[in-house]
């Protein structure tokens, strides 16, 4: 009787330590195995700049340090439907989608700003934004002079020139690049997009990560 209550407890420590042995095998095979997301790397520091904002603020860019930031450059009279109105309206989505799951004006802003410094004063740029909806607590649109917007251009390698159209001068009509850039909390730009046709799905996951670092 008593080496049969041996056995059975030896073969208990055994199926014991057979689980346990067994259950570190697969957590170390799942941790081998998954997939690891990629560092996002750091391209270098965000330049910084002096403009107004919609309500005819001054801000700079460490106004809203502390949050991850998305900067873009528009101008309220593009008609091109590839760019400022695209650009603008993957905004509009962008802030929805992060609203809607739970960041908000702490977390992260978003900035676009006018290259326009002749017709997009502060007024014209609320209006811009509130046209296409944006909630202004976590999405700034700024302009400046023409000193301030041609520093914050240079700082950011954007280009324009004056076209015309109907064969008529018209300087409200602009030929652009684009620049699409994600900056983190302390000021690092962390993603970079030479047009607007980003995918909104791979720059939503770099947000939200830089949101959680």
């Amino acid at each position: 009787m008593i080496m049969v209550d041996f056995m059975e407890k030896n073969q208990l420590y055994l199926l014991i330590i057979l689980v346990v042995v067994g259950s570190f095998t697969v957590i170390a095979g799942f941790l081998l195995f998954t997939p690891q997301q990629k560092p996002i790397p750091i391209i270098g520091d965000a330049p910084s700049f002096v403009l107004s904002d919609e309500t005819n603020q001054t801000v700079t860019l460490e106004n809203y340090n502390g949050k991850v930031r998305v900067v873009d450059f528009i101008y309220t009279n593009c008609v091109d439907s590839d760019f400022c109105p695209l650009s603008t309206s993957k905004m509009v989505k962008l802030q929805d989608r992060l609203i809607e799951d739970g960041f908000d004006e702490n977390d992260f802003h978003l900035i676009s700003v006018s290259f326009d410094w002749k017709y997009d004063y502060p007024a014209v740029m609320n209006t811009y934004g509130t046209t296409y909806g944006a909630d202004f607590a976590s999405w700034s649109f700024l302009s400046g002079n023409k000193d301030q917007i041609n520093d914050a251009l240079e700082k950011y390698s954007i280009l324009t020139f004056n076209s015309t159209m109907n064969n008529s001068d018209d300087e409200t009509l602009l030929i652009h690049n684009m620049k699409f850039s994600i900056i983190d909390k302390n000021g690092n730009i962390r993603a970079e997009y030479s047009s607007n046709k980003w995918d909104k799905d791979e720059v939503y996951n770099i947000i939200t990560r830089l949101i959680k670092e």
